[in-house]
């Protein structure tokens, strides 16, 4: 399987957003202007050629539709999103409840966890059906987004699960202490001694 590149998805997104009804290819160029100039054409040929677009002739009007099989990958694509959302939401929901609780801030971490790694499997999971090519390198890239937020917490989940218990809770001080900066002052207190 071949990914589609960032241009051909680009326009094929904008396309496929219309519905059923398509755009006009005035209009699709009025739109992309900024980003594509001189290759749209070459992409939307591509793109028909590939039966991902039906290219009808209404006149003097030209309109380009998205095929069945794109518009219900796009389809899938937001559900495919939605769920990760969802599972991002209750992953928060646990973070925050875990934060008032320091006993159970371990079990929230895990569940938190948990939840948006099971969302972001259903997520890949219903877009390898469809049309993968174009919806798996379209989610990566808002996963990328939602990465920059839960890096942190990924990376200190898998880390903990390595750690006893007695470590974790010693871990979680530490770091509740450098967030606040007591650490910080004890370490310079310490040091001027």
């Amino acid at each position: 399987m071949e990914f589609l590149d960032s241009k051909r998805r680009i326009v094929l997104l904008t396309i496929a957003k219309e519905g059923a009804a398509g755009v006009t290819y005035d209009s699709l160029r009025e739109r992309l202007r900024p980003i594509l100039t001189e290759s749209l054409d070459r992409v939307i040929e591509q793109l028909y050629f590939d039966s991902y677009i039906h290219v009808i002739k209404e006149g003097t009007e030209v309109r380009l539709i998205a095929s069945k099989r794109v518009r219900d990958a796009l389809s899938q694509l937001d559900l495919a999103r939605a769920l990760l959302f969802e599972g991002v939401n209750k992953a928060k929901k646990l973070l925050e409840e875990g934060q008032t609780v320091q006993e159970k801030s371990l079990a929230y971490l895990s569940d938190s966890l948990s939840e948006i790694l099971g969302s972001l499997g259903r997520s890949f999971l219903i877009l390898i059906e469809g049309f993968p090519e174009l919806t798996i390198p379209e989610l990566t890239e808002y996963t990328k987004t939602l990465y920059e937020f839960l890096g942190p917490y990924l990376k200190l989940g898998l880390a903990l699960t390595k750690l006893n218990q007695d470590e974790i809770r010693n871990l979680l001080d530490f770091m509740k202490d450098k967030k606040t900066g007591t650490q910080d002052q004890e370490l310079q207190d310490q040091g001027k001694s």
